[in-house]
């Protein structure tokens, strides 16, 4: 009886020490998550893996930066800098959210009302993180690889798999009355055990996907429970959808769980030869692979939903962080853009700027380093971010919903033998091609057609600002061809940056001013870099005759 005791208290002394180890690694992830609110993740970013949702998606869409305009704006450090989602589909969902500005304000108002919530709500945010860890694994990336409509097509020798099962299974029970005939079952056994590991190198992500998949149903579900702000009555019907996979991955095992003693690997050496041999994890593999196929809508339904959920927290914590935000003011389509203290969120301390333009566009002149490319990028960054997570980094935006076009970096390729003038004049062609009437472009530009002469390309330059302003359009430009100024002053405001000379060294303030440029300072930084004195004079008198 004694014995009994001994056995009982050994019980609840276990389980009382596993609920306590539980609930202390409960409270870490707690603390974890409350110390890293607002604050950028420092985690290594797999772009490979995390771009596969957005590369998938393929529904309608009011607008896709180009692969231009992210190299312009430096898009994946300011992914990295806004990402403060706990999930990998979340930030899978991000990311696609990100590269895809919206149109669609009821959208747009709907998430912004959600990170709301989850700013005033500590509590039930937590729970909610509590719940998105659970899919922050690396093989969660892979859940998006099953939201293709073929997830994987069975070769054309599958059905000679079946029959190499159905013999093997068959030479067995007759070695029973004929023993000779393990010998010959070695042959099915070799051929079914070659096509495992077929299976297994080939299908390798979609296995892996298969419990994470599971997970995303069971996560769903808990997040339903918790009576959150994103509501959405389909999804129960989704997660019932989903009962057959779950049932078919229970029976098959497959699973992330790891290896904890000796025996449990050799149990797991054991049941991995067995399903070798009778090729019950291809067969299974093809089983889910049908079922999922056939109900796209239904995982595309749940992956929304978390990644909804995810994003609205990662935007709440983005708005608690350490720099002024705003909720953007949306026009009516209109050549019209305002804001206040606007600030490059990747830039600490950055000096911020306003503006008001209404009826015409902006062309910005200035010397090099005197803040021209990093107020465009500015510009460009906060119009993104007001289009995709409602969100500026600024006192105050306004402006209408605007298609983003951009030529601020370009690269020649030698390889390809292309020159910078033919791969700008390929990059600017791209955006000529999107004024339209009824469209309202945001044309951010860098130094049009430096690739070229002086005449032809102030000439061309500004033939293309001119057709580019037409209609609603509203373009930001920046050159250091005063030309330009006179050439365009009737469809540009005219804005300028200055540097100044104070002690021997140079000074930015990094504030856009109105006007025209008056200044030319290029001539005095030279001698400030200590140039031979023989060469200021030379350039001095040489711009002397080219002012005349």
């Amino acid at each position: 009886m004694n014995d009994v005791y001994i056995i009982v208290a050994f019980i609840v002394v276990f389980i009382f020490l596993v609920i306590r180890g539980k609930r202390k690694q409960r409270q870490k992830k707690v603390e974890a998550l409350k110390q890293n609110w607002g604050k950028p993740k420092n985690d290594y970013l797999n772009f490979d893996a995390i771009e596969r949702y957005a590369r998938l998606k393929t529904q309608s869409i009011f607008h896709t930066i180009s692969e231009q305009t992210k190299a312009d704006i430096n898009f994946y450090e300011l992914f990295a800098f806004v990402d403060r989602t706990t999930s990998k589909i979340g930030q899978q969902y991000l990311f696609d959210k990100l590269s895809k500005p919206s149109n669609n304000l009821s959208a747009l108002k709907g998430s912004d009302q959600h990170a709301d919530f989850f700013r005033e709500h500590k509590t039930v945010r937590e729970k909610a993180q509590l719940q998105l860890l659970q899919l922050d694994r690396p093989g969660t990336y892979h859940v998006a690889s099953l939201l293709t409509t073929k997830v994987f097509t069975r070769p054309k020798w599958y059905p000679l798999t079946i029959f190499s099962s159905l013999l093997l299974v068959g030479l067995l029970l007759f070695s029973i009355q004929y023993p000779v005939l393990l010998i010959v079952a070695l042959i099915p056994a070799t051929a079914n055990m070659l096509f495992h590991l077929w299976n297994k190198n080939n299908t390798l992500q979609f296995i892996q996907a298969f419990p994470e998949l599971n997970k995303m149903i069971y996560t769903s579900a808990e997040l339903q429970q918790m009576h959150l702000p994103i509501t959405d009555d389909g999804i129960q019907e989704s997660i019932k959808s989903m009962r057959s996979f779950q049932r078919k991955l229970r029976l098959l095992g497959f699973s992330n769980a790891r290896i904890g003693d000796d025996m449990s690997m050799v149990l797991m050496y054991a049941l991995e030869v067995i399903k070798g041999f009778f090729l019950i994890e291809l067969h299974a593999f093809f089983s889910i692979v049908k079922d999922i196929e056939g109900k796209q809508l239904s995982i595309q339904h749940l992956f929304s939903y978390v990644g909804s959920i995810d994003t609205a927290i990662s935007i709440a914590s983005l708005r608690d962080g350490d720099r002024i935000t705003c909720k953007p003011v949306f026009l009516q389509p209109e050549k019209k853009i305002q804001f206040a203290k606007l600030t490059h969120p990747l830039i600490a301390d950055c000096v911020t700027n306003d503006l008001k333009l209404e009826g015409k566009s902006a062309l910005i002149t200035g010397s090099n380093m005197s803040g021209k490319t990093t107020f465009l990028r500015t510009i460009c960054i906060n119009a993104l971010l007001a289009q995709t997570l409602y969100t500026c980094f600024a006192e105050k935006y306004e402006a209408p919903f605007f298609k983003l076009l951009s030529s601020v970096n370009i690269e020649d390729d030698l390889l390809e033998g292309k020159s910078y003038f033919f791969e700008e004049a390929r990059v600017i062609e791209s955006l000529i091609q999107s004024v339209q009437p009824d469209t309202v472009n945001l044309f951010v530009m860098d130094e049009v057609f430096k690739g070229t002469n002086t005449i032809e390309r102030i000439a061309a330059a500004k033939a293309v600002l001119s057709y580019l302003n037409q209609y609603k359009n509203i373009v930001f430009v920046a050159t250091h061809d005063l030309e330009l100024a006179d050439l365009l002053k009737d469809q540009y405001n005219l804005y300028h940056f200055v540097e100044s000379i104070q002690d021997d060294q140079l000074h930015f303030d990094y504030k856009l001013k109105e006007g025209q440029l008056q200044t030319k300072n290029a001539i005095k930084i030279l001698a400030l870099l200590k140039f031979p004195e023989e060469i200021i004079k030379d350039a001095k008198e040489v711009s002397s005759q080219l002012s005349q």
